[in-house]
């Protein structure tokens, strides 16, 4: 087994690593806003690293495989070192011996070092990813030192066994690789930087295009020489690659490399005095141009540069971080803070103005060997943005503004844009384009912007960047997105979180926000069936089975329009009532759930056979109630397409309808002839309801939410998540005239969402979740369900995974700290932090955890696994909707709940109510953190309280310092103190230095 500790570097360190349970992670894949990335996961077996290549897995250098082939591979086909030491020959980190091995794990660079005491040489190899340069590659910086006390003759081998060439899909090379190796070609060898690429993209058009660029390898000495690599992988090994036949002290450049896939290692031979090192370096990466590549060659083989390169990685992530950056008493802790801003980043982006307009980078789909059912995207380009899912994307940019209140309402026109007049919305989201007045029809990004000036006008990339602003602020930005492959129940149900966590911010905006206009639909190439359409008879009863079909004629996606051929559009408050009315005629038969007509199911994607069953999810409409409470709250008329002022008055006439099915039934026949009318497009009129009509009605739709949820709660103790229906008979058309209604066995996603629509029940919630066996007793964590072993298949691909393994009965980490969140914001203070000390990663125990305890993994396997040895230990790396919630809690737990608000008298305010416990604050009693990225704030706690519960401290005293070195310094007046005026706005805008929190 592996030890492992953190070192003064800080260093995750895993000492016997090939020893410890096997696990999956990735380098970020990030190379700054100038600066062109590359993705790499590695593993903690052979020399590390997987599989690495540029844009998509598709573009592999080093083939891309699932995560149980890839374990099986990595120390044959990944990375390779033969040395010839004297009489001793051996393979460093090779699974057929034993050595002491270790690795260091950084946020942008690991590192892994074998001691091999036969031969007494040490061999480290570090790898990072290269910033800041317009080429994509991979650092991997070696260094033998000879530790035997006496000079060795090292002759060495190191390398990849084999580079896939460029023009060469990963996924067709494992269809049909054996016919494109007749394609691959290795161009330039002489000149120590070969390019790896097939003479021609091969298929069998008509058309035959040339292959533009490639796959390159450069290794160099320490001395700055290139070494000309061996690229003909028969002249040196059997093809099982067991061992080199010979060790070449240099490779010629008239080598054979047809009809074969090249390898790429570098021989080098030294006599290596005592306590002395042979180092070398190899890069590998993708050339657009080899030719301009190679006139660099002598600046990259430099010993300065690469190490000046390592220095700026480790430092892109550090500033990277730096947003979410805090001191308590726990270091650990606050390092998972900034590793959880991190990796939230590499999901949902990190959002830069430019022009005025709002880019995320960095940002791509959580795609990866342990996902590799996911297509993940890395674009390889400047300024670099990727794919991402619409609720995964939403989820991650929830906190944006109060990391960067600069971008604004961004994230909001985005989403809600995105949501259809059918209530849906699409699954992928892609980066940002832009059209330019000059060019209407040709979109463009930001950086093939500057990778068009840089080469056609022969600019640096900073003077074109500097272009790039101010063609932005002339351009439009361009939302793009396309449908996937069905609706889920659950996508909307984090809109209003943006809404709220901007007026979190600007709470004087919220008129202004609400009531800006230009929002408008994103219109899908299939429509959702009515239930007529939609229903089938399978094995003698009648399921749900088809939810949409393509519309005849619409094969891509695009914007709704006006009849009049004008983009229809609306209000925000427009969008969010519309969005309420259509989830409203959603209800199910008996009002306790929304129905999954879409074709998928809400969170929890494995119960996707719920949709089939009528099935219908109790935490969405706790949702719907937090939306229709927000709208009731919102004063003024409501203006409403005229399309949806007629559901809107259809609902409405029914709410005294008592009998649930004819409720049901006539509303779900309003909300299908709603979507018939809105399928192609909108009359482009708008229908004022009046405030007190359109309030009226509000209260009259939460009356009946409130009935059907009473009616879901006392199903029983938790409160069930999953609804299903099964007709209970039937008319003359073979219509149901009935249903009756199954709670599924409990689920933590239920009574999380009713924490957070009715917190004031949060203990009586509580109880009940640790009463009912979601509570992992062993693990001290909450699974995402009890025991589904009396479940049929019928359900989804749930009931077919292993118990306590992936959604089924494990501990889905974004799931519970979702629950954990909602303790915390209901004021379950000491319940949370007993909790986070067994729930949260950063005070597990590696040993158990069997990873980086500062990384979340989606999920850990539940004591339930038949696998003793499983239980607790982490899988699936990191991108998930966990970083989201621990952000959430980084927000509550620093600032709290309020943040500024307006004061009577029309002035801003910004509170400060920490909810922090003793233990929490260091010796020093100061606690501190970056408050919207720029001014550190530091609360002073001599006597180490906790800032809730009887004696708590509060905040008597704050003094903010401003630039110039002046200060201004707020009491309390009977209550807590707090930031007031322009002072306030000075803070929101980053204008102070620091704030300082007397906490008394």
């Amino acid at each position: 087994m592996g030890a492992y500790h953190y070192d003064g570097d800080g260093a995750f360190v895993i000492e016997g690593f090939d020893l410890a349970p096997a696990f999956m992670s990735f380098l970020p894949g990030v190379s700054g806003e100038l600066g062109v990335p590359m993705w790499l996961y590695y593993a903690n077996r052979g020399q590390g690293v997987c599989s690495f290549g540029v844009d998509h897995k598709d573009h592999a250098i080093m083939e891309f495989s699932p995560a149980n082939t890839a374990l099986r591979r990595v120390a044959s086909e990944g990375f390779r070192t033969f040395i010839h030491a004297g009489a001793y020959e051996f393979e460093p980190f090779s699974p057929a011996r034993a050595a002491k091995r270790t690795m260091k794990i950084y946020p942008n660079s690991f590192q892994i070092t074998e001691h091999d005491g036969m031969s007494g040489l040490s061999f480290t190899v570090r790898y990072f990813t290269m910033p800041g340069e317009d080429f994509p590659a991979l650092a991997r910086c070696c260094e033998l030192t000879n530790l035997s006390g006496g000079p060795l003759v090292c002759r060495v081998l190191d390398g990849m066994p084999q580079i896939l060439p460029y023009g060469v899909d990963n996924s067709a090379y494992k269809s049909v690789s054996n016919l494109f190796k007749s394609w691959a070609h290795v161009s330039g060898l002489e000149t120590g930087l070969p390019v790896y690429h097939t003479r021609s993209l091969p298929g069998d058009e008509a058309e035959v295009s040339d292959v533009m660029g490639g796959y390159f390898t450069l290794s160099f000495t320490e001395n700055g020489k290139p070494v000309i690599p061996v690229v003909d992988p028969e002249s040196l090994f059997d093809t099982a690659f067991t061992k080199p036949r010979h060790y070449p002290e240099e490779a010629g450049a008239d080598q054979i490399f047809a009809n074969r896939y090249a390898c790429a290692f570098t021989p080098l031979s030294s006599d290596v005095p005592a306590g002395g090192a042979l180092r070398w370096t190899t890069y590998a990466g993708f050339a657009g141009d080899p030719d301009a590549l190679r006139r660099r060659v002598p600046s990259l083989c430099e010993g300065s540069f690469v190490e000046r390169k390592y220095k700026e990685a480790l430092a892109l992530t550090d500033a990277l971080t730096r947003p979410a950056g805090v001191r308590t008493a726990e270091p650990m802790f606050d390092g998972y803070l900034r590793q959880c801003y991190l990796d939230n980043v590499l999901r949902g982006g990190e959002p830069r103005v430019l022009g005025g307009k709002v880019l995320h980078l960095y940002s791509r789909k959580h795609g990866d060997p342990e996902r590799d059912y996911n297509f993940f995207s890395i674009s390889a380009e400047y300024f670099s943005q990727g794919n991402g899912g619409f609720r995964d994307v939403c989820q991650n940019r929830r906190n944006d503004v109060f990391f960067r209140p600069e971008a604004g309402e961004a994230n909001i026109r985005l989403f809600f844009s995105l949501v259809q007049a059918d209530g849906f919305n699409p699954l992928e989201v892609r980066g940002a384009t832009f059209t330019h007045p000059s060019k209407p029809d040709e979109p463009f990004t930001a950086g093939s912007f500057v990778h068009r000036l840089c080469r056609e006008e022969g600019l640096s990339p900073e003077e074109a960047a500097g272009r790039l602003e101010a063609v932005l602020a002339e351009s439009t930005q361009n939302i793009n997105a396309a449908f996937g492959e069905g609706y889920w129940i659950d996508h909307w149900t984090y809109l209003l979180d943006l809404v709220e966590n901007f007026l979190a911010i600007f709470p004087e905006r919220k008129r202004e926000l609400l009531g800006s206009g230009g929002y408008r639909f994103f219109q899908p190439p299939v429509r959702v069936l009515p239930r007529r359409e939609a229903y089938v008879r399978k094995g003698g009863k009648l399921r749900q089975y088809k939810s949409l079909e393509p519309i005849e004629g619409r094969a891509q996606s695009a914007w709704l329009r006006n009849r009049d051929g004008s983009f229809a559009e609306t209000t925000l408050l427009g969008k969010m009532a519309v969005l309420a009315l259509v989830k409203f005629a959603s209800l199910d038969p008996l009002g306790r759930g929304l129905e999954m007509d879409g074709g998928k199911p809400g969170w929890n994607d494995a119960m996707n056979g719920l949709p089939g069953l009528f099935g219908s999810g109790v935490g969405e409409t706790y949702e719907l109630k937090r939306l229709l409470t927000f709208l009731l709250g919102v004063e003024g008329d409501a203006a409403l397409p005229a399309e949806a002022a007629e559901l809107f008055g259809a609902l409405l006439a029914l709410q005294d309808t008592e009998d649930r099915f004819a409720y049901w039934n006539a509303a779900a026949s309003a909300k299908e002839a709603y979507r018939a009318q809105v399928c192609d497009t909108l009359s482009g009129g708008d229908v004022t309801v009046p405030e007190g009509e359109w309030h009226g009605a509000l209260e009259r739709f939460l009356s009946r939410l409130n009935r059907g949820l009473a009616d879901a709660e006392a199903m029983g103790e938790p409160v069930p998540t999953y609804l299903t229906y099964e007709p209970a008979g039937f008319d003359e058309t073979g219509f149901p005239t009935g249903f009756t209604c199954r709670a599924l066995p409990p689920f933590l996603e239920g009574p999380a969402r009713q924490m957070k629509a009715a917190p004031e029940k949060a203990r009586r919630i509580y109880d009940a979740v640790r009463a009912c066996g979601l509570y992992d007793q062993k693990l001290g964590m909450y699974k995402t369900s009890v025991s589904l072993e009396g479940e049929t298949y019928d359900i989804g691909r749930v009931r077919a995974f292993t118990p306590g393994w992936l959604e089924r009965e494990s501990v889905f980490l974004h799931m519970s700290l979702k629950y954990l969140l909602e303790l915390l914001k209901a004021g379950l203070y000491d319940e949370f932090f007993t909790e986070i000390k067994t729930g949260l990663p950063p005070f597990l125990d590696p040993a158990v955890y069997g990873r980086n305890p500062l990384e979340n993994s989606s999920f850990l396997a539940s004591s339930i696994n038949p696998d003793p040895a499983a239980a607790g230990r982490g899988f699936v790396a990191r991108l998930s909707g966990s970083t989201a919630e621990a952000l959430s809690l980084w927000r509550y737990l620093f600032l709290g709940g309020e943040c500024f608000s307006v004061a009577p008298d029309g002035a801003l305010r910004l509170a400060f109510a920490p909810v922090l416990p003793g233990w929490l604050f260091p010796e020093d009693g100061r606690v501190s953190f970056s408050l919207f990225s720029s001014v550190r704030v530091e609360y002073v706690n001599p006597g180490r309280k906790s800032t809730y519960g009887p004696g708590r401290v509060k905040p008597r005293r704050i003094e903010v310092f401003l630039p110039g070195g002046g200060s201004e310094v707020f009491h309390s007046a009977g209550g807590e103190a707090h930031i007031e005026g322009d002072t306030a706005k000075a803070v929101r805008e980053g204008r102070a230095v620091r704030v300082d929190v007397d906490l008394v």
